[in-house]
């Protein structure tokens, strides 16, 4: 009978160390199995927190091309707006340099006119001498009328 307990003996205490390592690779196989789950997760994750990064970054860009482009539109509407105002300027100096050489002229015509008129007085003052009448005469003393006033509305 001690052979028939040291057998049962035997076979329970194999059947533990069975049960054990058993146990120790269910055990060993569940923490792989969590491991190899858990790293693909962090992939994932990482996968997916590049992708999200791109896709800011992308938007990041079209945003600043959209601000780019904006402004360069801008741009270029002040540079023609400043052109025409160039233009514009350049035009009316133009005008004013036109309207300066017409005064000019007419300054010299009249000084012109001026100095044939004084020129005429002295000759028909120097003919009425020479004719006899006195120098006092009606002729001697004329001066041009005021020209009329006008009237603004």
């Amino acid at each position: 009978m001690e052979l028939i307990f040291a057998i049962v003996l035997a076979s329970a205490a194999l059947l533990a160390a069975l049960d054990y390592l058993f146990h120790r690779a269910v055990v060993r196989r569940n923490q792989v199995r969590a491991e190899e789950r858990a790293r693909v997760l962090v992939e994932d994750a990482e996968r997916q927190g590049e992708i999200r990064l791109k896709e800011i970054e992308l938007e990041a860009r079209e945003k600043a091309d959209a601000v780019e482009a904006a402004f360069e539109q801008e741009t270029r509407k002040k540079r023609a707006d400043l052109q025409a105002m160039q233009r514009q300027l350049e035009d009316q100096e133009r005008l004013l340099e036109r309207k300066a050489a017409l005064v000019a002229q007419k300054q010299t015509e009249m000084e012109a006119r001026e100095v044939s008129l004084a020129e005429r007085d002295t000759a028909l003052a120097a003919r009425q001498q020479e004719l006899g009448k006195p120098s006092g005469s009606s002729c001697a003393r004329w001066s041009p009328r005021p020209a009329p006033s006008r009237r603004r509305s």
